[in-house]
């Protein structure tokens, strides 16, 4: 792989460009089934902004100031997700962008708050692996 050493020389105009042409590529954002109580799960790229920690944040934001930055712009739909039995679940904080599909497993019932209405891109299914996918058109 071949690495550009002068990418921080570039005009900031063009830099940021290329940082919105990089995030241009929907990204599979999945909203597991909640894990029984005591489940250990791997943890996902988190980012705090605010008081809360954002699940599966894009690499964006961690390569730098300018790519956060640019990375804060793009993904501006934020919502929690709490499972309907909140006993078996956690509640989780998600930040997409409007072109980024959210991956829904139907096995127990969710509930959404903060910009979830602005999720434009949905594909429900369940562990079986079939899935449907839906664009949602305003």
């Amino acid at each position: 792989m071949a690495v550009f050493h002068l990418f921080s020389q570039l005009p900031p105009e063009l830099r940021i460009c290329i940082w919105e042409l990089a995030m241009a590529t929907p990204r599979l954002v999945d909203l597991p089934a909640p894990e029984p109580p005591g489940c250990n799960t791997i943890l996902q790229p988190h980012t705090k902004i605010g008081d809360l920690w954002y699940q599966q944040a894009p690499a964006f934001f961690f390569v730098n100031w300018e790519s956060r930055v640019e990375a804060l712009r793009v993904c501006n739909i934020r919502f929690t997700s709490t499972p309907s039995n909140h006993a078996n679940g956690k509640v989780r904080h998600i930040i997409m962008a409007s072109h980024d599909i959210l991956k829904v497993e139907h096995t127990e019932m969710q509930t959404f708050s903060g910009d979830s209405n602005l999720v434009r891109n949905i594909m429900s299914g369940n562990r079986s692996g079939k899935y449907t996918i839906a664009a949602i058109v305003c």
